[in-house]
């Protein structure tokens, strides 16, 4: 749903499945949480990066797709995609 927004949106989610396999990838490699991250848990982890913005569904395209700087309103507007997120997810 996120990625058909637009073009840079569903790139940004690729880039950062990539980054969390990248980091555990290196948390393995230097022997850190050895017993938390199993292949389940980081398979789990990579599905769900695509959420870390789904507050984002809630902001109004006139901020979101803004092309020049946010007032300090649309910034606060904003700013609230992490709290619309976790409760999308609760």
């Amino acid at each position: 749903m996120a990625a058909s927004r637009d073009d840079e949106t569903g790139e940004h989610l690729i880039r950062t499945k990539k980054y969390n396999l990248a980091l555990v990838t290196r948390l393995l490699q230097i022997g850190f949480y050895l017993d938390q991250l199993d292949d389940s848990f980081i398979e789990n982890m990579c599905r769900a990066a695509p959420l870390h913005d789904i507050g984002k569904v809630a902001i109004p395209d006139s901020i979101l797709r803004k092309q020049s700087c946010l007032t300090e309103v649309e910034c606060a507007v904003m700013k609230t995609h992490t709290s619309i997120g976790s409760s999308i997810l609760q």
